[in-house]
C-alpha cells in the first residue's frame, strides 16, 4: 500500500476484517473515539498500541507505517 498514510492503512485494514472501529477499539482496550484519532490522523497510536492493532489486524506494524 505505497504513498498510504498509516492511518488509512489502519482503516484499510479494518474494514477488510469486518471489524469495527468501536470492536477494535475495545480489543486493544482504549476509548473508541481514539481510534477514531488514530483513523483520522489527528493523533499517532504509541509503539505498543500499533503493535496490538497490528496483531488485529493480522500484518506487522511496519505494515502500517511504510
Amino acid at each position: 500500500m505505497g504513498g498510504i498514510g498509516l492511518p488509512t492503512k489502519i482503516k484499510i485494514k479494518r474494514i477488510e476484517r469486518g471489524i469495527t472501529q468501536w470492536e477494535l477499539a475495545k480489543m486493544i482496550g482504549i476509548h473508541p473515539t481514539t481510534m477514531s484519532l488514530f483513523e483520522t490522523g489527528k493523533i499517532k497510536p504509541s509503539k505498543e498500541t500499533l503493535e496490538k492493532i497490528a496483531k488485529i489486524l493480522g500484518c506487522s506494524p511496519e505494515e502500517l507505517q511504510d
